[in-house]
């Protein structure tokens, strides 16, 4: 059984407008509000690639967290999770507060080239070939 395509796109359309939400947010200076919706962004992006490769439906931080972890070690893939985890500390600066404007966006470019990461994923033939289940 394989996921439908629409599943597939509906949480990349997410991870989508999360992204441009964060963008906007960002450019307003509203760095706690920004980072939650960069998080989403990348949460959505995994949780699509979660359905592409093994149908599975995360629901939880800690499945996202243990899928993605599983998906770089069985890609040999280290950079993914540790991308994964710098865009995690935006998740917990929304609540704490504790990154200056600037670390902000410097954790913005990183998470833009994270969800570029987890595109090649998402289509293959741009990317590596998917082995986590």
């Amino acid at each position: 059984m394989t996921a439908r395509p629409s599943e597939v796109e509906d949480y990349v359309r997410r991870s989508d407008h999360y992204w441009r939400q964060a963008l906007e947010r960002l450019k307003a200076g509203q760095w706690e509000k920004a980072s939650e919706l960069a998080w989403g962004s990348v949460v959505e992006r995994v949780k699509a690639l979660a359905r592409l490769w093994s149908q599975a439906e995360l629901r939880s931080h800690r499945e996202v967290r243990e899928f993605i972890k599983r998906a770089a070690l069985q890609n040999a893939d280290e950079a993914l999770y540790r991308a994964f985890r710098e865009a995690e500390s935006l998740h917990i600066n929304f609540y704490e507060s504790f990154f200056d404007p600037e670390e902000v966006r410097q954790t913005f470019v990183a998470i833009q080239e994270l969800l570029a990461r987890l595109d090649s994923y998402l289509h293959p033939a741009s990317g590596p070939a998917p082995t986590a289940s």
